[in-house]
């Protein structure tokens, strides 16, 4: 994700000086910025950039009889870096959201239930359309005309058990994860 000098300081949780001393640093730029042009940074480079060096920019590491080391399974260096990479997500998301993306899984569901209902209504009404056609087709033999629409029918309602409701579907994904 392409990010501003702001948008970096925002995600490290620095000032904009900072992030050019950084930058001065060696921290990777994927556009230089000037007067009235922005520099530009890509979150793939500036991450791992930081991971590797922050220890020149921050306090020093945990040891192992720091009481902040806590049980030894996640130093703070990994638990910041996990933080920033979780931001850098969401920052993406809401970036994809805003420009429209991605869309709520409601919002489709929504609109999945609109179509299947109007693709439900419209299957009904196939029997008694066909109806008409097969009373004068075997010339008013109503035992004849019950068959063929009652056929037509159950194919119509077997076919409808696979038009499945979209939170049966929401349903279903969320069995299938758990």
């Amino acid at each position: 994700m392409r990010m501003n000098i702001a948008e970096v300081a925002e995600l490290f949780g620095v000032s904009r000086p900072t992030i050019t001393a950084w930058t001065n640093d060696g921290m990777p730029a994927r556009e230089i910025g000037s007067k009235g042009k922005p520099w530009v940074y890509e979150t793939a480079d500036v991450l791992p950039w930081w991971a590797e060096n922050k220890h020149r920019h921050k306090r020093p590491a945990v040891t192992a009889g720091d009481p902040l080391a806590g049980d030894g399974e996640e130093s703070i260096e990994q638990a910041e870096r996990r933080k920033m990479v979780a931001q850098a997500d969401k920052a993406e998301l809401d970036l994809a959201k805003a420009a429209k993306l991605l869309v709520p899984i409601a919002d489709v569901a929504s609109v999945v239930a609109e179509e299947n209902a109007r693709v439900r209504a419209r299957l009904l009404g196939i029997p008694n359309a066909v109806r008409m056609k097969v009373r004068s087709f075997f010339g008013g033999d109503r035992k004849l005309e019950e068959d063929v629409v009652g056929g037509v029918e159950a194919e119509i309602l077997d076919a409808m058990t696979e038009i499945r409701d979209p939170s049966e579907m929401a349903e279903a994904s969320v069995e299938g994860e758990g």
